[in-house]
């Protein structure tokens, strides 16, 4: 289940993170009734970490996506469209009356539209806030049983493993991180809640992203 959002506050009263210099800094510069939008392209990476269902079968995992950000420079929100992959580590697990069950690794790719509203946190940094919807596909990878006496895989006819396959689901989001700069380039740290509708399953991603724009 993202590129990072730092429009400045009015720009009679702040630096503009996007713009450049603000009004208050250029006193003879003509008024703009209307500032176009910008389009920022973005990568981002981090972790993901499955809660509800999802943790009883899969463990923390990793996330890498691209992103897209329109913003008004003079603006504070904007929204952001994203293309992730999310790739969860496998585990033992134990289902009710069943045998051990040894589940390999799941993907997930999510295509999610949020929109995005910040608050200057202090003079080089942009609190900001997001909420969002998505779809998610989720694939899980083979799974075997395992004999319980050994822990080795296991063929026994009354206890088959969990049937590999993908399902789609809808998701809603929300969440927040802080803006800052790499390299002169606006960047972030972000937390998102992710529930996917109709499933006990909630994702928390937290990434780290690059905006390749200035």
């Amino acid at each position: 289940m993202l590129v990072a959002f730092a429009a400045a506050i009015p720009a009679e009263a702040q630096h503009n993170e996007y713009a450049g210099t603000s009004a208050a800094r250029r006193p003879h510069a003509a008024p703009q009734a209307v500032r176009a939008v910008r389009f920022l392209p973005g990568v981002q990476a981090g972790g993901v970490l499955p809660t509800g269902a999802l943790a009883d079968v899969y463990n923390t995992g990793l996330r890498a996506g691209v992103t897209l950000t329109a913003v008004v420079p003079t603006q504070p929100y904007g929204v952001r469209a994203a293309l992730t992959y999310d790739r969860l580590a496998g585990g033992t697990i134990s289902p009710p009356g069943g045998a051990l069950v040894n589940v390999d690794a799941a993907s997930m790719l999510s295509l999610t539209v949020s929109g995005l509203y910040s608050e200057r946190a202090e003079r080089n940094a942009l609190l900001y806030f997001t909420a969002g919807i998505g779809v998610h596909r989720l694939d899980a990878e083979s799974a075997e049983s395992l004999d319980p006496d050994d822990d080795e895989p296991s063929d026994d006819p009354d206890n088959p493993p969990p049937e590999p396959g993908a399902e789609t689901k809808f998701g809603a989001s929300v969440g927040g991180g802080l803006t800052f700069r790499i390299g002169g380039l606006p960047s972030y740290l972000e937390v998102k809640v992710v529930k996917l509708l109709g499933a006990d399953a909630v994702l928390v991603p937290v990434v780290v992203g690059v905006q390749l724009g200035r």
